[in-house]
Formats: C-alpha cells, sequence, structure tokens
C-alpha cells in the first residue's frame, strides 16, 4: 500500500511509524473520499471531522434540494449506530472525543437536512459564488399582504376555521417547496432564495395556526 509517498508493507510497518507519520496516512488515505468517510482506511482509526465538510456529505446525501427523508434517516440512524459511545469504551481519549465530535456534526446535520428551509438556506450557502449578491428586498405587496394574514390568522377562535386556515398554509408550504426544487435544479440561486424567504413566512403563519389547535 502506498500514499503519499510512503509505501506501508505490512501492519506491523505502520505501527512502528511515529504519531504524526500515522496522522498523515489517515489524512491522506480520505482524499477524495467525501467527509462522509468515518474511519481510515488503513488503521480503522476514527478520522476527525473535517471543519468543511457539507451537510449533505455528512450524511451521504446528493447537495440537491429534493430528499428522500426515509433514506436520509436510513443513513442517518447508521452513521449514529457507528458512533454510539459503546462502540469507543476501549478505544483511546482522543478517539472518544472524535466520536463525540462527529456525534455533534451529524445531529446538527440531520436537524438541518430534514427541514425544508433549513435545507435550503444550506445548499444556497454552497452553491452561491463570493461574487453572487441576492436582492433581498422584498415586494412592499407581499409584505403587507403578510402582515394582513398574520392579523386575520390571529383572529381565528374556532377550531374548525384554524384548521382549515392551518391545510391551506400547509398546501402553500408543499408548493413553494416544489418550486424551490426547480429553481435549485437550474441554478436559478436569485429566485430560490426569494422562495426560501416566502416559505419561511409561510411556516411562521403555520407555527402560529398550529399552536392555536387543541
Amino acid at each position: 500500500m502506498k500514499r503519499a509517498g510512503v509505501a506501508v508493507e505490512s501492519p506491523s510497518m505502520f505501527e512502528a511509524m511515529s504519531k504524526e507519520e500515522k496522522k498523515h496516512l489517515c489524512d491522506v488515505s480520505d482524499e477524495g473520499e467525501g467527509a462522509s468517510l468515518l474511519f481510515c482506511k488503513i488503521c480503522g482509526k476514527l478520522l476527525a471531522p473535517r471543519p468543511d465538510s457539507s451537510y449533505f456529505t455528512v450524511l451521504g446525501m446528493r447537495d440537491t434540494f429534493p430528499l428522500n427523508l426515509q433514506d436520509l434517516e436510513k443513513n442517518y440512524l447508521a452513521r449514529q449506530r457507528l458512533l454510539h459511545p459503546d462502540q469507543f469504551v476501549l478505544k483511546s481519549e482522543e478517539e472518544r472525543f472524535e466520536a463525540q465530535e462527529h456525534t455533534i456534526l451529524l445531529n446538527e446535520a440531520y436537524r438541518t437536512l430534514k427541514s425544508p428551509s433549513l435545507r435550503g438556506y444550506h445548499l444556497l450557502s454552497l452553491k452561491k459564488k463570493k461574487e453572487d449578491v441576492f436582492d433581498k428586498t422584498q415586494d412592499p405587496l407581499f409584505l403587507m399582504n403578510m402582515m394582513e394574514e398574520r392579523e386575520q390568522m390571529e383572529a381565528l377562535n374556532t377550531q374548525n376555521d384554524i384548521k382549515e386556515a392551518s391545510n391551506r398554509i400547509k398546501e402553500h408550504l408543499q408548493g413553494l417547496e416544489k418550486e424551490m426544487g426547480e429553481a435549485f435544479d437550474v441554478e436559478n440561486l436569485q429566485k430560490a432564495s426569494q422562495l426560501l424567504d416566502h416559505f419561511q413566512y409561510r411556516l411562521q403563519l403555520y407555527k402560529l395556526l398550529q399552536a392555536k389547535l387543541l
């Protein structure tokens, strides 16, 4: 086996290396594999989390807005099992610490990707270039309509009216989610950004109504 110009011919040769040499080999063994690779292919040691990991890579998902939530959960649970504290009882303090760091990153990635709005903002941050500047100015008419609609939602006082309004907004959110997927598919990041902001406004209304339901 050869990595970074160093031939590793046997496990005993690897064990004879210094800690710095081993760490270098572990680092380069992960090149090109993506940050979802948790363990070194040479020694089997848990690798340190990469600070530049995208949440899609952490969970082994393609970086697209539409996601199969069942696959997302399956990948999350599989990685959770690999990082469970019971797996590291006999490991070094360093590996136990790395496992905790991976778990924190894994939980944050899962929380983000299962939420359409958080997933969208994360994907936007990955796709936009440094020179991209999105116009965040909202249409005054849209803002006025949202304020009026919020007042109407707050004034609802019967469970039937609240449930009907909640269902309407839920359908609207589903429509916006589909539009966001289409915008990301054609790399129209300006439109995706605007749709995300609209989605957030609607989501707040939906949460307001859900809180009013008994």
